[in-house]
């Protein structure tokens, strides 16, 4: 059924209204009643507040980590364009580039698909609005959105081939907290060692030779080192020190469960769990990489950040603003799929558990945090990730792509030395 321009607009903004109102009824109108119920902080993109327009402030006086800014010096960097503007002139300047974030990741995730499936994006927009990593992520101000928005738009540049502004995109998501490094195994596995040269060479860049222009090379070392000293400090796994009910970190969700809530005698074993999950993925990806399955960039991104909940231990509700986008996309394909009947619950399931509509059930928002419900969002997604790619992967069929691949590069480094030879 083809819909005209004006209907779609209108629809678009129908659906924007309608869950504006619901926040709107919901918090009775109050900025402040939505600030305190989302997690413990009393103000509006507080951590913007608190850490991003005080390291702006300082950055290029001292160069040196405020308290609680675990990124790398680039983005403090950043942070310096805020230093000119009053604080609360700040903090409304940061709430436009939040919202513009979240209307350009509604806006890029599979465009393609999006313009040819009206009711696709319809639905992806009305995730992203009620997800409650994109709500908790604007309610602190954070960078996740800006990161997720970095790796999404990426991976729609590397499906155009590219492959320069993929790799900046993916660089400057990744230079932010490090751990979008992971989605650099699947460029690995598949062989583009040109896409790993270019990010190479933008994160060093990035990481270093931009920032050591603006505050010089010590300092910018001096600079991680205190980040990572002060990170590591803060989310060190001891006694006393765990990580509370908003980390998100498998092992810290599973011990709540077991009623063992901040017991590190738990963890071995979690984090044996949460290896042999990291491992999974990682194969899972390997055999993509070595299948010619449609769409499997968009799988393999998908697989890889879904992984973030079993290593990174500050695993806070906005670091899952991929999720929307990967529920939509097994929506997308479980359509397709003429077994998909008992996989829209368990897809519905993951949906609502990672929703506004559940969280506010809650009386209060610890309710909701304490028992990670998006943790058992994201396990689901992957869940219904692996029943649909198992039946589509071979693993003879990678063995013997991995095998010619060997064997190809063996012959040229033969012919390489051979001509030399002569």
């Amino acid at each position: 059924m083809n819909i005209s321009r004006p209907k779609k607009i209108a629809l678009i903004f129908g659906i924007v209204f309608l869950i504006f109102l619901y926040y709107y009824i919901t918090f009775h109108g109050s900025i402040k009643a939505f600030v305190v119920f989302i997690d413990s902080c009393n103000r509006l993109f507080c951590d913007f507040s608190q850490y991003y327009y005080r390291m702006g402030k300082r950055v290029l006086i001292e160069p040196f980590p405020v308290a609680g800014f675990y990124y790398s010096p680039i983005i403090a960097l950043l942070f310096s364009f805020w230093r000119f503007l009053p604080r609360e002139e700040a903090v409304y300047n940061w709430g436009f580039v939040q919202a513009l974030a979240i209307i350009l990741l509604a806006a890029v995730w599979m465009h393609s698909v999006q313009k040819r499936k009206f009711t696709f994006r319809l639905l992806y927009l009305f995730l992203v609005l009620t997800a409650i990593p994109v709500v908790h992520n604007f309610k602190a101000g954070q960078v996740s959105v800006l990161i997720s928005l970095c790796l999404l738009s990426a991976l729609e540049l590397y499906e155009a081939n590219r492959k320069i502004a993929s790799s900046l995109l993916l660089s400057f998501g990744a230079i932010f907290k490090f751990y979008p490094l992971i989605l650099l195994f699947y460029f690995f596995f598949i062989g583009d060692y040109v896409f790993l040269i270019l990010c190479a060479f933008f994160l060093f860049l990035l990481g270093i030779a931009i920032p050591a222009w603006f505050i010089g090379l010590k300092p910018t070392i001096h600079f991680y080192f205190a980040a990572f000293d002060s990170a590591a400090t803060r989310f060190s796994l001891a006694t006393g020190r765990m990580p509370g009910i908003n980390a998100l970190y498998f092992p810290l969700v599973a011990m709540r469960y077991f009623g063992e809530f901040n017991n590190p005698a738990w963890l071995p074993l979690l984090q044996t769990v949460s290896f042999l999950f990291i491992g999974a993925n990682l194969f899972l990806v390997l055999l993509i990489a070595a299948s010619e399955i449609e769409y499997r960039n968009y799988w393999a991104f998908l697989i890889l950040l879904a992984s973030t909940p079993f290593f990174v231990v500050s695993s806070w509700a906005h670091y899952f603003i991929y999720l929307p986008a990967f529920q939509v996309f097994l929506f997308y394909v479980i359509k397709k799929d003429k077994h998909r009947y008992w996989k829209y619950p368990i897809l519905f399931a993951s949906i609502f558990l990672s929703s506004v509509f559940l969280s506010n059930l809650f009386a209060e928002w610890r309710f909701y945090a304490y028992w990670g419900f998006l943790a058992w969002a994201n396990l689901l997604a992957l869940f219904l990730a692996y029943a649909e790619l198992i039946p589509q992967l071979s693993l003879r069929e990678a063995i013997n792509n991995y095998r010619e691949k060997s064997s190809a590069a063996m012959n040229g480094l033969k012919s390489i030395y051979g001509g030399r030879g002569n």
